[in-house]
């Protein structure tokens, strides 16, 4: 799957952190969801909003340089 800025990708989140959330975007590429774009209002607790294994929808705002 190529990927490019602006797309919007279904992934699996796989992680929580305190400063937001990996996601298992398939064919072996993952993607962070920082925390501020969780929810239009303030997250103080991200685990109020999602779970290991939720599928949600993400935008890609950045690509790494390996992609």
């Amino acid at each position: 799957m190529e990927l490019s800025v602006g797309q919007i990708v279904e992934g699996k989140i796989t992680g929580i952190t305190n400063f937001g959330v990996f996601l298992d975007i398939g064919e072996g590429k993952s993607g962070l969801v920082h925390i501020s774009e969780v929810a239009r209002t303030y997250v103080s607790d991200i685990n109020e909003f999602v779970k290991v294994g939720d599928v949600v929808k993400a935008k890609v705002l950045t690509i790494s340089d390996e992609g």
